[in-house]
């Protein structure tokens, strides 16, 4: 402790007076204020110590009352453990825990306190672990570290999918990437903020020269940093809300260009940041900035807050449209209604609104609701990457259709390169004339758009069928007109429905995809009707 500023100069204070009302207590007052005049009283004060000394002495049986520097201990019986709540002043580094503590001092069985070491050493020893707040800590620290691993987990998978697949570069997906990148980037950040700058400092409880301690220049930089992320993710929240508000109230309306969401959400930020920086270095720069500053925080919390407000806003108005709309059609019907609200609810962590459930942190003096607030805290803001990746990316319908499109490419290609080296074996033992076509259903494949009659082998190990008997002739033009037959039917069906749909836009090309794969999946059920028929390798659909 020492006297580097007023808050440590009130617990100095604080100390001295608790060390004045334990005298007082011993000599029968009840109170400091008892005593009108101290220096009149000097003489009588020490008269009546030394009495109540010799009296104490007498009574052997008992652990005598005492002052051990921070608490004062009453008159104890023998083979006992004593029980005081811990002062408030003897926590130098942090705010005394809500629930209150008790220090342990033992009245051994003679009558005396316990005295640390050896036997007849003068240091009576009181045991204050049980006040220090470190085990508190260290549980909460290491749950914000399990919820945001969680949430890295699910996002990195999450955002190589938004950027594998070309047909998701729409301006929903894109914003979702960037809140994906952004709550990612702060998780991975708190998280190493936390193993080497947090948690060992609470280790060793200050006492050795830790990072926050130097108040070092990369710990400054990691914390601010951390910050700015903490902004870009309320920021693109706000884009989130502003954008589907926009989609639904005015559905007609003209989007503009998305260069405006990357100056909402990446720049904006960058202000009341630098803000922030500036007020602190100059004049509250000590201790890495954990400590917060009552006013100075506002500059960070009024963007966090304007974007939770504007959100609740956002989402009232969405679900008050959906409803007019529901009205105003004949067939709305009570699970109508509730399927809307589903829905619409689902945008709450989308939105960043389950922080509103912890907005308001409770009075210290409930012990149980601040230990409540503090898990609960932690797990909606370390888990919230992990709830907007299975909401918006995992359960995704385009998601899983790109996914399964994927997976059956991926076992198209497999099959293919089995048969391949099935021919290139059957080739070397001179037997391809006698087993080629006789051996099942297949993904029959052709080298080439050309030579289709003339170059054609089975793939006996995808899809086995040894009764299938061979309904080609040799020359196999009887298959070849069939295929030819069947790609013009489908060209034919591509063109229909181009024709009758509008010309899919730049982001929204789904539509391609749609029919390639509907050809491919009416090539795949004739081939089961006729093995003999050649699968032609889409390979340049991606």
């Amino acid at each position: 402790m020492s006297f580097i500023d007023l808050k440590s100069q009130d617990k100095w204070k604080s100390c001295c007076k608790a060390a004045v009302d334990c005298c007082y207590q011993m000599l029968g007052f009840t109170e400091s204020s008892d005593v009108a005049n101290q220096n009149q009283n000097i003489n009588l004060l020490d008269r009546q110590m030394y009495s109540a000394a010799n009296e104490t002495s007498s009574m052997s049986k008992y652990c005598p009352p005492t002052w051990d520097g921070w608490t004062c201990w009453p008159q104890t019986s023998p083979n006992q453990v004593a029980l005081a709540q811990c002062p408030h002043f003897i926590y130098f580094e942090t705010e005394p825990p809500a629930c209150a503590r008790n220090a342990e001092k033992v009245c051994t069985f003679d009558g005396t306190w316990y005295r640390r070491g050896e036997t007849g050493a003068s240091t009576e020893k009181t045991n204050y672990s049980p006040c220090s707040p470190v085990g508190t800590f260290k549980q909460r620290a290491h749950v914000h570290l399990y919820a945001y691993a969680v949430s890295v987990a699910t996002l990195l998978p999450a955002i190589f999918i938004f950027y594998s697949y070309k047909q998701l570069n729409v301006y929903r997906i894109r914003l979702h990437k960037n809140m994906f990148i952004s709550i990612l980037l702060n998780s991975i950040l708190v998280i190493v903020f936390k193993v080497f700058m947090i948690l060992p400092q609470i280790a060793t409880s200050g006492k050795k020269d830790s990072y926050i301690n130097q108040n070092a220049l990369v710990c400054r930089l990691m914390l601010i940093t951390v910050k700015y992320l903490r902004l870009t993710n309320y920021a693109w929240m706000f884009c989130e809300g502003f954008y589907l508000h926009r989609l639904i109230a005015a559905a007609f309306a003209e989007q503009s260009s998305f260069s405006v969401f990357y100056v909402i959400g990446w720049v904006l930020p960058l202000f009341p940041t630098g803000i922030y920086a500036i007020i602190r270095s100059i004049w509250y720069d000590s201790r890495c900035w954990i400590e917060p500053i009552e006013t100075l925080e506002w500059v960070l919390n009024t963007p966090c807050l304007f974007s939770l407000v504007v959100n609740l806003i956002f989402l009232v108005n969405i679900i008050r449209i959906l409803v007019m709309k529901l009205r105003s059609t004949n067939t709305a019907e009570p699970s109508q209604y509730r399927k809307a609200v589903r829905a619409t609810l689902v945008l709450v962590p989308l939105f960043g609104l389950h922080f509103v459930v912890t907005i308001y942190r409770p009075s210290k003096d409930g012990c149980d609701w601040m230990e409540f607030y503090h898990y609960a805290n932690a797990l909606l803001d370390g888990l919230q990457g992990f709830l907007v990746a299975i909401i918006f990316c995992y359960g995704n319908g385009e998601v899983h259709y790109l996914l399964k499109r994927s997976y059956r490419r991926f076992k198209e290609q497999r099959c293919l390169r089995t048969t391949r080296n099935n021919r290139r074996r059957r080739t070397e033992r001179g037997q391809e004339e006698e087993e080629g076509g006789a051996e099942g259903i297949g993904c029959s494949v052709f080298l080439g758009r050309s030579n289709l009659s003339t170059t054609h082998f089975s793939l006996a190990d995808c899809s086995p069928n040894p009764h299938q008997k061979p309904l080609m002739t040799t020359s196999g033009r009887s298959s070849v007109s069939d295929e030819r037959h069947f790609l013009n039917e489908a060209d034919s069906t591509v063109n229909v429905v181009r024709n009758i749909l509008p010309e899919p836009s730049g982001h929204d090309n789904l539509l391609n995809s749609h029919l390639k794969e509907y050809n491919r999946q009416e090539m795949y059920k004739l081939n089961l009707k006729n093995p003999h028929v050649r699968e032609t390798c889409l390979d340049n659909d991606n």
